[in-house]
């Protein structure tokens, strides 16, 4: 799905601005990370939706948060094995 163009450029500058620790990289590795999840192309959100909600919230976010989240469990049993 898509969203407007103007919206999603302009929510993803909002999104780099807040979140200045995040890189392209993450985003692209998040938004296929959420792609995955979507079993029917018909429930998938627009892009300027999934960037921010009008309340705020990002799922975008929430997906960067989760991979770094599965990165640091892995690196931890990592270190406990050696």
């Amino acid at each position: 799905r898509r969203g407007v163009k103007a919206d999603v450029l302009r929510r993803m500058k909002k999104f780099f601005v807040n979140n200045p620790s995040v890189r392209k990289g993450q985003v692209l590795e998040a938004t296929k990370m959420y792609l995955k999840t979507v079993d029917n192309p018909t429930y998938c959100k627009k892009s300027h939706k999934f960037i921010y909600e009008q309340d705020g919230s990002s799922m975008l976010l929430d997906f960067v948060e989760r991979i770094d989240s599965n990165r640091a469990a892995i690196q931890n049993k990592f270190d406990d094995i050696i």
